[in-house]
């Protein structure tokens, strides 16, 4: 392939002389071509060439310097593979290496400084992660609990809406802050529940409450707040949805009650 070829040259440019702007962009130009080809190409095609164009964003991805114009470059392209895939109404079609293309949405996310004004690349990675989940294979419980305890931490802990409305310059742009940084807390909570329809079984739900219930003993007041509505957005969800079975014996006499509470 052309554009397989053209990758790997500028990846082999990068290696042998310091990488420049011009090389980096070079690369998200890759990846997003390789987005749109897999969503424009004929189902029968994309599945014979989907796992080659999802090594190579993550070949480029991963020897390249990474920027905020990378990181949304990959996730971009990662969700137009996403929608190709599921175009394509094949039942229990696959998603290759998956796994690794979220261990590094789950990098990105880390990345992300901690009670950041700036949320672009935070909102950017969790609306690729709730895309992905359309699709198998669904997250095992180990990287599930990774993504959702690094993800809350840096949603929960954004500055309180009373903060942005005082860091920005102009009551217009108060108001798009604020309702930015709601889309991303809401963006989170629709995240958890997709991560939950991928696997609807109370291991799933556990693996997120551990995690967002330690953030209700939280000092501040926005945190608290935070939580408590995630966790209740949770169990509504989970009341609604008649494929969760809640009769584990093995649940916890509290996780019962927030079941029981929600019917």
């Amino acid at each position: 392939m052309a554009l397989r070829d053209f990758g790997h040259a500028v990846i082999t440019r990068k290696i042998e002389m310091s990488e420049n702007s011009g090389e980096r962009n070079a690369s998200i130009t890759v990846m997003l071509c390789y987005g749109q080809m897999a969503l424009g190409a004929r189902p029968e095609d994309l599945l014979r060439f989907i796992e080659l164009i999802v090594a190579e964003l993550l070949f480029q991805f991963q020897n390249t310097r990474k920027d905020e114009a990378l990181k949304k470059g990959l996730m971009k392209a990662a969700i137009l593979t996403t929608k190709a895939l599921v175009q394509t109404n094949v039942e229990h079609v696959i998603f290759p290496h998956k796994v690794e293309l979220t261990i590094c949405i789950i990098e990105v996310i880390e990345e992300e400084p901690l009670g950041s004004f700036s949320i672009s690349v935070l909102h950017h990675a969790i609306i690729t992660v709730s895309c992905m989940t359309a699709v198998r294979p669904p997250m095992d419980s180990m990287l599930r609990s990774e993504l959702v305890k690094k993800s809350i931490k840096k949603v929960f802990s954004l500055p309180s809406l009373k903060l942005t409305k005082l860091k920005a310059g102009s009551p217009t742009q108060s108001s798009q802050s604020q309702d930015f940084y709601q889309q991303t807390v809401n963006a989170c909570l629709n995240m958890l529940t997709s991560l939950l329809s991928e696997a609807p079984s109370l291991e799933a739900l556990q693996d997120i409450l551990v995690h967002t219930n330690g953030w209700i003993d939280s000092t501040k007041i926005y945190e608290r707040e935070r939580a408590v509505k995630s966790t209740t957005f949770l169990m509504k969800y989970v009341s609604e949805h008649l494929d969760f079975d809640v009769s584990d014996q093995g649940l916890t006499l509290q996780f019962q009650i927030y079941i029981y509470l929600m019917y």
